[in-house]
């Protein structure tokens, strides 16, 4: 962890305590009191955008009440024009509206439609699709559905249940290795397709075209993963490239946390891609052959 010298807030990487730095209150030599521009007429108290100023005049006790309101959304702004729900912020409503049910140009999201199957309303990609979509001969009714959903609602798993559903997981990600590692879709990482295969964000697809340019022939379907352990618990680790020629690994990762170290020790023919190097793919200074030997 990154941890600021003056707040003593912390932060995951260093680019990240490093932007912090700039604007932190504490910090002498920072830039928050230079560029504060944006100052209230009311009560001189001073902000850096014109967002932050606007949310403080909704709060501000000595703005007079008919210039506050200005600033107040009402009740009309947060409301949809096609099912009249009410939401907290104007961003919040904006964003349902685009997913309404009632509005007839709404955008079909992919979680609702069966995987495979190409989505318009984004860019023609394949659906991710759930536990049920990936496998289309699956065949569950809605009455099974809404069965499960039922008896699992307010259900606390025991420690026996939760180690028996473990081991059962790990047995189907054994046997069916693509649903998890180049099938899931981690938190917000927009996925892309490259040659046939999928990504997970900016950074593998630059790695990925990288790789090409060298002429260095690649995949990300690995069929076994490897072991690792983790506060006592065995897991499953896949890296994100495999290069067959050098029987090498690629692992693509924004910043380090504590538990990679037990991930990356379990591969010992694994290659480490970070925001250094992507910086120097960037910039047509990152020999990657340095490391295949």
């Amino acid at each position: 962890m990154h941890r600021c010298e003056f707040c003593k807030k912390e932060f995951g990487n260093a680019g990240g305590l490093k932007s912090h730095l700039i604007w932190c209150s504490l910090n002498p030599n920072g830039k928050e009191k230079e560029l504060k521009k944006f100052k209230c007429e009311y009560c001189d108290e001073a902000f850096n955008s014109t967002r932050k100023k606007n949310h403080h005049y909704k709060k501000c006790e000595f703005i007079p009440k008919d210039i506050k309101e200005k600033f107040i959304p009402t009740k009309e702004q947060l409301t949809c024009n096609f099912c009249n729900n009410t939401y907290k912020s104007i961003q919040a409503r904006n964003g349902h509206i685009g997913y309404c049910k009632l509005n007839p140009n709404r955008i079909v999201h992919p979680s609702s439609k069966r995987i495979g199957e190409k989505n318009p309303n984004f860019g023609g990609k394949l659906n991710c699709g759930n536990q049920f979509t990936k496998y289309p001969d699956w065949k569950v009714s809605k009455e099974t559905r809404k069965k499960l959903s039922v008896s699992n609602t307010g259900k606390k798993w025991s420690k026996e249940k939760k180690e028996k559903h473990s081991k059962i997981m790990k047995k189907v990600i054994l046997e069916n290795p693509e649903s998890y590692c180049h099938g899931n879709k981690n938190g917000r990482t927009k996925i892309y397709e490259h040659n046939g295969f999928k990504l997970r964000g900016t950074w593998e697809l630059e790695v990925a075209k990288y790789l090409d340019e060298k002429n260095i022939m690649w995949t990300n379907k690995i069929e076994k993963p490897f072991n690792y352990l983790w506060k006592e618990k065995e897991h499953l680790y896949f890296p994100d490239f495999y290069l067959p020629e050098y029987n090498k690994f690629i692992e693509v990762k924004g910043y380090k946390i504590e538990r990679d170290s037990a991930k990356w020790a379990s591969v010992e023919n694994l290659i480490i891609i970070m925001e250094k190097e992507i910086k120097q793919i960037r910039n047509n200074k990152y020999n990657i052959k340095d490391f295949l030997n």
